[in-house]
C-alpha cells in the first residue's frame, strides 16, 4: 500500500467519524427546530397578521409563511445528511446487492426526491427516450445522480444561466446516462484531480461528492468519466447491461 493510499484511507476514516458525530448532533438540533416550527405553524393558522397595523402586507405574508419555510429547509438539510451518510457507507461495504433496474425509473425517482430541484425544473432538459435496463443498486444510483445534479445546479447558479441536460444513450453497446451542465467548463487542473477525495475549488464544499460517485460506480461494475469544453461539462455514467447477471 503506497503512502498516498494510506493517507487517503486515514482521511476517509476520520471523515466518517466526524460525519457520524456531526450528523447525530445536527439531527438532534433539527428535531427540536422542527417541533418549534410545527408549533408556530399550528398557532399561526389562527392569527390574522394582515389586520395588524404594525405589519405591512409583505411582512405579514413573510411571517405567516416562515414556519412552512423552516420545515422545508429542515427536510432539505436532512436529505443532505442522509446523502453524506450513504456516501461514507460506500467505503466500508464490499458488496451492494445488484439487480436489474430501469434507467427512466431511477432518474425520475431521484428528480422527485431531490426537493430543492423542484424550484429549478425549468433549467432541466430531460428526455426519457431510449429507455434501457442496467445492472445496479438503487441506493447507489440515487447517490450518484443526486451528487451530479447538485454540482450541476451549483455551476449554473454561479454563472447565472445554463441548462442541465439528461439523456439515456448507448456508448459502444454499453448503456449510459449522460448529465450535461452548460455552466462553464473545467480548468485542466480541476479535470485532472476531479475524482480525488477532498479536492475542491469551492470553499463551501468538502470535495467528496465525485470521489464517492466513482466509488459507487465501481461497486456497480460501471464507471464514471467526464468531458469538458469551454461552456459545458458532461458526466457519463456507464453501466453493465446485466445480460450475464444471475
Amino acid at each position: 500500500m503506497t503512502d498516498k493510499v494510506i493517507v487517503e484511507d486515514e482521511k476517509l476514516k476520520l471523515g466518517r467519524l466526524l460525519t457520524g458525530t456531526l450528523s447525530h448532533q445536527l439531527t438532534s438540533s433539527l428535531i427540536s427546530i422542527n417541533l418549534m416550527a410545527n408549533f408556530l405553524e399550528k398557532h399561526f393558522r389562527h392569527m390574522d397578521f394582515h389586520n395588524e397595523s404594525v405589519l405591512s402586507q409583505e411582512d405579514a405574508n413573510k411571517v405567516s409563511n416562515t414556519p412552512h419555510l423552516m420545515i422545508e429547509q429542515i427536510k432539505e438539510i436532512n436529505r443532505h445528511l442522509d446523502l453524506i451518510q450513504q456516501h461514507y457507507a460506500i467505503i466500508d461495504r464490499d458488496h451492494y446487492p445488484l439487480s436489474i433496474l430501469s434507467a427512466e425509473t431511477c432518474v425520475n425517482a431521484t428528480l422527485e426526491s431531490y426537493t430543492v430541484f423542484q424550484k429549478h425544473r425549468d433549467r432541466l432538459d430531460w428526455d426519457e427516450k431510449n429507455e434501457f435496463t442496467f445492472l445496479g443498486n438503487e441506493t447507489l444510483v440515487h447517490c450518484v445522480l443526486a451528487s451530479l445534479l447538485d454540482n450541476a445546479l451549483s455551476a449554473i447558479n454561479k454563472r447565472g444561466d445554463g441548462k442541465i441536460i439528461l439523456r439515456l444513450q448507448y456508448k459502444d453497446d454499453k448503456p449510459v446516462i449522460c448529465l450535461t451542465n452548460t455552466g462553464g467548463g473545467l480548468t485542466e487542473k480541476n479535470h485532472e484531480y476531479l475524482f480525488d477525495p477532498f479536492y475542491t475549488n469551492d470553499r463551501h464544499r468538502v470535495g467528496m461528492g465525485l470521489f464517492f460517485c466513482k466509488k459507487a460506480m465501481d461497486a456497480m461494475e460501471g464507471k464514471i468519466s467526464c468531458q469538458s469544453s469551454v461552456d459545458r461539462v458532461i458526466f457519463i455514467l456507464e453501466f453493465s447491461d446485466g445480460k450475464n447477471y444471475g
